[in-house]
């Protein structure tokens, strides 16, 4: 009787090579059209006359012209390069371009001002060496309030583009994601917040204790007899249950500014005045500094 195969034998037998590749390619391709689909669907809700990327005169014979495909546009009398929104527009600028004639992107910042409250500086590196350039680029924009995003080829810039004009009218709720609704999905997150405890962990805290408050009520030597429990773990995790949920400020200690005999001697406005301020001062003084030590602690 032949030796079962491993199942990277099998694999390997049958699928060649070239077949691996192609199906590689499929779901790129596939990939590709879900990206497509998506923008697609962004763009059509956009209201009636806004679905067009308005590119400026000036911008006629640039290569990322050629792979807007997704988006149309069309040539318009603007100050940027591309208005993406009613707020938002993209200054591009080639790397080689700005070698040799490297006082062009500051006349174009001047001559746009802060006509959106969005700016995008698209920056192409289309040059070997470009390190410095691009940190100069980005003390730049920093000081002009840009947002700058290095690409490193046409195709990628105008899927920038394509990007910001058709999610122009999107919120932010869809970089956020799903919050958890379940118990278990909950709990989870709340257990792995504590250092080397995962979801594997809390899932056999939950099974075995039934609910949170049962973990909370645990002795250290019950906790250790799950599986994947060590002592360090089960020490983390009894002190973390053990602190309060809110932190308390230590009170105020017998040396405060305003208990001194010169501040009580002195009853005038402005004494006070001042008695008030230092106390104040030495209060945070104090609470930073029992803030700092439970920092350690942990």
């Amino acid at each position: 009787m032949a030796e079962p195969k491993s199942v990277a034998d099998a694999y390997a037998d049958d699928l060649r090579p070239d077949e691996y590749d192609l199906r590689r390619q499929e779901k790129q391709a596939q990939e590709e059209q879900a990206k497509t689909k998506t923008l697609l669907d962004s763009l059509a809700t956009l209201p009636s006359g806004a679905q067009y990327l308005k590119v400026n005169n000036r911008q006629k014979g640039n290569a990322v012209l050629k792979e807007l495909k997704q988006v149309p546009w069309r040539y318009e009398d603007l100050k940027a390069d591309f208005e993406l929104g009613k707020s938002s527009c993209a200054l591009f600028l080639s790397l080689r371009y700005h070698h040799l004639h490297p006082e062009y992107v500051h006349g174009r910042i001047r001559e746009l001002g802060r006509l959106y409250r969005l700016r995008v500086m698209l920056v192409q590196v289309d040059v070997k060496s470009a390190q410095k350039t691009l940190s100069e680029l980005a003390k730049v924009c920093v000081m002009h309030g840009y947002t700058m995003i290095v690409c490193s080829s046409a195709r990628e810039a105008a899927r920038y583009l394509e990007t910001y004009k058709a999610f122009e009218n999107r919120s932010s709720d869809a970089l956020k994601g799903d919050k958890p609704t379940d118990f278990l999905s909950q709990m989870s997150d709340v257990l792995t917040t504590i250092r080397s405890v995962n979801k594997t962990d809390s899932t056999t805290l939950l099974s075995t204790f039934g609910s949170f408050n049962g973990i909370c009520q645990a002795t250290s030597a019950e906790i250790q007899m799950c599986p994947g429990f060590g002592g360090a773990k089960v020490e983390r995790l009894a002190k973390v249950l053990d602190q309060p949920f809110r932190k308390r400020a230590k009170p105020a200690s017998s040396t405060s500014v305003l208990q001194s005999k010169d501040f009580k001697q002195d009853s005038t406005p402005q004494a006070e005045d001042e008695a008030e301020r230092a106390a104040r001062a030495t209060q945070a003084a104090e609470a930073f500094l029992v803030q700092d030590d439970d920092d350690d602690d942990d």
